[in-house]
């Protein structure tokens, strides 16, 4: 796919860095990027300003390793992360993002990329030096040399001072910046989300980012920016930058269209959903994007008076990806927010992922069919017969991931015999074409994921890419209906089943069994279920203490909370004659309610709905004689809260167990520390929650907090 020669001339960007360069001589004072902070104030640079920052990171870096070096990016939302990601590009070096870390821990995913494709450099800005403890990550990492972006001059060695490091960069039209110009061998090294044990590292060619931009435009439908315009078209986006999806949705393909970009923090949406549309409603956005769980968040958080004020009629494309898509979430969304101007028209479901740069099908469907009914008894046994019409329980409803780009190949094959399906059959989704990474780091011809070929497939046709997801064909859309393996992807990533089963054995302890763990459907999408065998002896309180430390440990390295836990006998879980864990037999034998447990925990879907919580009335004075009674009454809501929004049953309710021992992962605290600021006008922080780990310690600390506001 070619880009059109109307929009840069008969020499099209061959590498990111041409890329802005061009875009920064053609518009320069145009913004290409606002960041709106979690307090509300704003960071904007425009494409110039993004090109400025760029080399004035890029000449430090060349101090640090020549062209390929690889440059691990470790940045807190925000438009330091782009300022570095080009640095590296206009360096000629390779960028890798990495997730933000938790401060003062440690950050086993970026020890094992640093591990996997020892950079040359760490690239993050002064404020996450300060927190991050270099002593706790492995020896790779730690040892790195860093630089921070926000100060160009800081150099770790500190054989420089920042005065001599801080030189003007070259102009846009330069000798200097033509020689500091270089392309490096791949535009990304992107880590896909899930085990820390075996990291893969795909490599993003510079074609293949090109051409995937391409394609995102073109299934989209959206139009370059008019440089004689004005104004241009605006995007808002909260998704981590550290993800494919924000990466290249949210930061570089607004770039290459020469749009202005808006993002704020994913924590920011997380706490207040109403955020993200209300900063569409402002900018005036016309793309945005997020997956499944994003839009029933909203659903479920917004109501139609709380969206009175919006105005959602400048959107032209809400892509939903990266999980699971649901009809009914997609349904609920435009109804809810009909009335704020939203088009159903805009929703785009698309499918992608990172070994295929990003996009691979989607598209805004307009009147085409958005989803169709099948049989669900032939469906379950892999047969799609396409139902005439919904016959209650008798049908599923599939949600079409659109068409393929126009120079994608989707191809589906029987995985078992290597032979190619037609229409309606089931398979692996094979892909082929520009768009498809060159394969992991460092490159192998041997990897099965990147060499699939179809059977008597002629020896000079270019390989397949295996997905691992299995789909079908039907009147040009694709339709993804499951995994081939075991991966499990919530909330849009990606986690390794054996990487959680190992979290939980290390958490009961060496005479512990087998553990499962898959995901299970239910009212709010997909969630985590864990089966967990309990050892021949053990005294019947340990029930409830291994269920606690379960779920406290998962939400701590892996931040799910699990929906389900059962604790069962030795012997349940289903292996394989050579000791393997037979996941998929074990997730029939639940849903079938096949399993016996000696122990079961389940969290209650029941915070879906939405439903405000009733907030207790308190004295409206500046001052409060009565603190103990006012602690006593949000000591109440918060035990209502648990129960009610945060899926604890009653029996498990105590003013004086730790929030720890609820189980509520980054989302859910998120959203009752958010509901407890938007009520009571305290901040909480981090640190809050440590110096105060239960209800009643938190509920006495804010009482004091308003009695005492000085």
């Amino acid at each position: 796919m070619s880009i059109p020669s109307t929009v840069f001339g008969d020499q099209p960007p061959e590498s990111l860095a041409q890329l802005l360069q061009l875009r920064a001589l053609r518009h320069p004072s145009r913004l290409a990027i606002t960041f709106i902070e979690d307090d509300g104030s704003t960071r904007s640079l425009t494409y110039a300003e993004l090109l400025k920052e760029s080399l004035r990171t890029a000449a430090k870096l060349s101090q640090y390793g020549p062209a390929g070096s690889r440059g691990l990016l470790l940045y807190p939302p925000g438009i330091d992360f782009l300022i570095g990601f080009f640095g590296c590009s206009f360096a000629g070096w390779i960028p890798v993002p990495s997730c933000f870390p938790k401060a003062g821990r440690g950050i086993p995913r970026l020890d094992s990329i640093a591990n996997n494709c020892n950079p040359s450099a760490l690239l993050l800005d002064q404020s996450t030096l300060r927190m991050v403890d270099r002593s706790k990550w492995s020896a790779v990492a730690s040892a790195l040399p860093y630089v921070t972006t926000d100060d160009i001059g800081c150099d770790c060695a500190g054989d420089k001072d920042a005065e001599s490091c801080n030189n003007d960069s070259p102009s846009i039209e330069s000798d200097a910046l033509q020689n500091l110009l270089q392309i490096s061998p791949l535009a990304l090294l992107q880590y896909t989300s899930g085990s820390t044990s075996e990291p893969k590292g795909v490599m993003v060619t510079h074609q293949n980012m090109m051409a995937n931009l391409e394609a995102i435009r073109e299934g989209f439908k959206i139009e370059f920016s008019d440089d004689a315009s004005p104004t241009t078209q605006s995007s808002v986006f909260w998704l981590p930058a550290f993800h494919d999806m924000g990466l290249i949705g949210g930061l570089l393909s607004p770039l290459y269209l020469g749009t202005h970009t808006v993002n704020f923090s994913p924590r920011a949406f997380l706490s207040r959903p109403l955020r993200w549309l209300e900063l569409i409603s402002q900018y005036r956005g016309t793309i945005t994007g997020a997956p499944n769980f994003a839009y029933q968040l909203c659903v479920d958080r917004i109501d139609g008076a709380q969206a009175e004020g919006l105005d959602l009629s400048c959107l032209r494309v809400a892509f939903c990806g990266a999980e699971p898509i649901q009809h009914r979430t997609l349904e609920q969304f435009a109804s809810r927010f009909a009335h704020t101007g939203f088009s159903a028209h805009a929703i785009a479901p698309c499918y992608g992922l990172a070994e295929s740069t990003l996009f691979v099908s989607g598209g805004r469907l307009g009147t085409d069919s958005l989803t169709i009914h099948v049989d669900r008894a032939k469906f379950r046994a892999g047969n799609i017969h396409i139902a005439s019409s919904q016959h209650g329980n008798d049908t599923i409803r599939l949600v079409s991931s659109g068409r393929a780009s126009s120079d994608m190949e989707v191809t589906i094959v029987d995985p078992s015999n290597l032979t190619a399906l037609g229409e309606c059959q089931v398979g692996e989704i094979w892909l082929r074409g520009p768009s498809v990474a060159a394969g992991y780091w460092p490159m192998s011809d041997q990897d099965p994921r990147f060499s699939g070929r179809i059977l008597k497939q002629p020896a000079t046709q270019p390989n397949y890419c295996r997905t691992g997801d299995l789909g079908f064909l039907h009147s040009g859309h694709l339709y993804v209906t499951g995994r081939l393996k075991d991966l499990i992807i919530l909330r849009g990533r990606n986690h390794y089943p054996q990487d959680i089963e190992a979290t939980v054995t290390k958490s009961m302890g060496s005479d512990c069994g087998a553990a499962a763990v898959f995901s299970s459907s239910g009212p709010a999408g997909e969630g985590l279920c864990i089966i967990a065998e309990t050892p021949r002896h053990f005294e019947t309180q340990q029930l409830t203490e291994w269920s606690r430390k379960i779920r406290r440990d998962v939400i701590e390295e892996h931040e799910i909370d699990p929906r389900h836990l059962l604790l069962v006998r030795p012997g349940t879980v289903p292996m394989t004659t050579s000791g393997k864990v037979m996941r998929s037999s074990c997730k029939e034998l639940f849903e079938s309610k096949s399993i016996e447990s000696r122990y079961r925990w389940d969290r209650s879907d029941v915070r879906t709905d939405g439903a405000p919580l009733p907030l207790p009335e308190l004295p409206v004075s500046g001052s409060y004689q009565d603190v103990s009674s006012i602690a006593h009454s949000i000591e109440q809501w918060l035990l209502s809260w648990l129960m009610i929004r945060g899926g604890v049953s009653q029996r498990e309710i105590n003013a004086e167990r730790s929030f720890n021992d609820f189980g509520l992962d980054s989302l859910s605290a998120i959203e009752m520390s958010s509901e407890i600021e938007d009520w009571l006008g305290v901040r909480l922080t981090p640190l809050t929650a440590f110096e105060h780990p239960t209800p009643r310690a938190l509920a006495n600390y804010l009482a004091q907090t308003l009695a005492n506001p000085s």
